[in-house]
């Protein structure tokens, strides 16, 4: 939840840095790491509380030379695995950076599949994604090998402490006898548990730290700017410098911007091709770090950019944004009127409850357009920041928004329009116009002011289409323009057919325990039934090992007779039992991740090949969030 409440507050420069894989990360990987580690992390206490009870006992047992030798060895095995897990440290940062690119390729791949589709790159797209796997896999194999080698460390402690503390007990002149063996092969037991934890745990917290690192890095990035809050409804800058980030040497957007709006203005912003009109916009809106100056407003602010936010859900739910309470009708009406979306709801077979796909893809250009500034009238702002509306809008319906519904809407709220069409520029409900060049604040006033030379406003704009700018745009006079885009009437229709189609469709979920096909189908792509039998023997063997070198230990005690070379037969055997019991732990654990890699490898390859392969309309449906991870 905290990594969700941060990427609603994060600023621009910082989101612009991160990349959706690793945020979909911080939520999927890192925050279930942290969580795991919850379960278990009482063993960093209570496993050295059981270690240092057994050792007690193993000395009142055999005696504080044995006992020594033992603890010896724990005491050796500490620095090691101090080192092991910073080894392991550093290779799961690894990893993980190498999991946020393929997490960020995959969901690039998916967001753009119509596209990809199109032009037959679908080949193309599964050997770079393929390859940015291989990549992962790799730094993945490190990290096991060395959890390998981490695990085998603590799981071998119990064997070599046995194995040193009855060399030293019978070296030093005792007599091993049954009750003796017995019960130090239970004490034996009992710490393999505890000392088995703590490798684990020490495991889980070296995760669950680069964890808490990366999650702590994300929730303590900058946070939008907060804007300061002015005597009456409007926005006012003073001076204000603004810029994507405040890190030295970078470039700042806009310069010296000063600039006072009120409600019931219609404020157009206008200038070159990277003059600063988007930026203007975005520091208003507190996107942009203000790094000197002042920026103060007053009021609720409602945003539409140049790339319209869309849901993958009915147009009406994308108007009315899930807004709490009754709806209210007269105002939905009147918006859908003032973006002329009655005709273009007549045609959709179930009007404003027909679903659209994701990211409205089964929407024109100009319908998203619409619909995004629908919400906005909708909800009733005071203040409308407005990215170039009307870009994406053909030249009539775009003449009739202006009137019916910028126009509108500045009458009764502070409208800002950043655009690169000027032929609504003349008109009357225009209040002022404000130019931009190189960032910064280069004319301000009204059309009459700005036109004493004629050329001068269109000539702001030569760049935007080139030489074809002034043979295909003419400036218009005052009531040159007459807005005759015709409306039908229209109702809403409530529509709860069952029969019709859905782009939106349930998302199904299993529940109950894991299917035995889930299983097989794992054991198959791990190898089959040679890796089952093979997996089956491996567990046999090691358990077999460690019976027989408590086999050989109990013969040891029970054999009457006490002589140096009986003694070394019954050492060499119980440490070349033990020393096979490692050896098998060791093949067994790599034999298992050998395995679960190769599993990983075809069942991501098989996923990936049926994705890249699926028709178009299952992109339009589904939420490519689940398809990534």
């Amino acid at each position: 939840m905290a990594v969700y409440q941060k990427t609603l507050t994060i600023s621009t420069a910082e989101r612009n840095r991160l990349c959706s894989g690793e945020i979909g990360n911080l939520i999927s990987v890192d925050a279930q790491r942290i969580q795991d580690l919850t379960t278990y992390l009482h063993a960093i206490w209570y496993s050295p509380l059981q270690i240092g009870l057994s050792i007690y006992f193993l000395w009142q047992q055999l005696g504080v030379t044995s006992c020594l030798a033992g603890a010896t060895i724990i005491l050796l095995t500490i620095p090691l695995g101090k080192y092991v897990a910073s080894w392991m440290g550093q290779v799961q940062h690894e990893l993980m950076k190498a999991r946020d690119s393929r997490v960020e390729k995959l969901s690039e791949v998916f967001r753009n599949m119509k596209f990809i589709k199109s032009q037959a790159w679908e080949g193309s797209c599964r050997e770079h994604i393929l390859h940015l796997r291989e990549k992962e896999l790799k730094h993945l194999f490190k990290y096991l090998m060395i959890n390998t080698v981490n695990v085998l460390l603590w799981t071998s402690i119990p064997l070599l402490i046995s194995i040193v503390t009855f060399t030293v007990y019978v070296w030093t002149g005792h007599e091993l006898d049954v009750s003796t063996a017995l019960t130090s092969i239970a004490l034996f037991e009992i710490l393999r548990f505890p000392i088995f934890m703590f490798g684990e745990v020490l495991n889980d917290l070296i995760q669950a730290t680069i964890s808490l690192s990366r999650v702590q890095r994300f929730l303590v990035s900058e946070d939008y700017s907060q804007i300061e809050e002015s005597h009456e409804l409007g926005v006012e800058l003073q001076s204000a410098t603004f810029s994507q980030s405040s890190s030295p040497g970078d470039d700042w957007l806009l310069r010296n911007i000063s600039l006072s709006c009120k409600c019931g203005e219609l404020i157009a912003v206008i200038g070159k091709i990277g003059s600063g009109k988007t930026s203007l916009i975005n520091g208003i809106s507190g996107e942009m770090r203000l790094i000197s100056g002042s920026l103060k407003t007053k009021g609720t602010i409602g945003y539409f950019g140049q790339t319209p936010f869309i849901l993958n859900d009915t147009i009406k739910n994308n108007i009315l944004f899930y807004k709490d309470g009754e709806i209210d009708e007269a105002r939905y009406k009147e918006a859908l009127s003032m973006c002329a979306l009655h005709q273009d709801l007549a045609l959709l077979p179930h009007g404003d409850e027909t679903e659209i796909g994701e990211r409205g893809i089964t929407l024109s250009g100009g319908q998203k357009a619409r619909i995004s500034l629908a919400r906005l009238v909708y909800n009733n702002f005071d203040i409308y920041l407005l990215d170039d509306p009307l870009s994406s809008i053909d030249p009539i319906v775009g003449m009739f928004i202006f009137e019916k519904c910028i126009v509108n809407l500045s009458s009764r709220a502070l409208v800002i329009m950043a655009t690169n069409t000027i032929e609504h520029l003349s008109h009357h409900a225009v209040s002022r116009i404000v130019v931009l060049k190189d960032g910064e604040i280069n004319a301000s006033g009204n059309y009459k002011d700005l036109s004493v030379d004629s050329d001068y406003v269109l000539s702001l704009l030569q760049n935007v289409n080139g030489d074809m700018l002034k043979s295909s745009v003419k400036r218009p006079q005052d009531n040159e323009f007459k807005y005759t885009y015709n409306i039908d009437t229209f109702e809403t229709v409530n529509d709860d057919s069952n029969n019709k189609d859905s782009f939106s469709k349930s998302e199904e979920m299993e529940k109950g325990k894991i299917g035995l096909q889930v299983y097989s189908g794992w054991i198959q792509a791990a190898g089959g039934r040679p890796f089952l039998i093979m997996l089956f023997l491996g567990y046999v063997m090691v358990e077999s090992l460690k019976n027989l070198g408590k086999w050989c230990l109990t013969l040891w005690a029970c054999d009457g007779d006490s002589d140096s070379e009986r003694d070394y037969k019954y050492i060499s055997t119980y440490v070349a039992l033990n020393a096979l019991t490692i050896i098998a732990m060791l093949g067994r654990v790599l034999y298992i991740y050998h395995g679960g890699l190769k599993a990983s490898k075809v069942l991501f390859r098989n996923a990936l090949d049926l994705l890249l392969h699926a028709p178009s309309l299952y992109f339009e449906s589904k939420d490519k969030r689940i398809l990534c991870y």
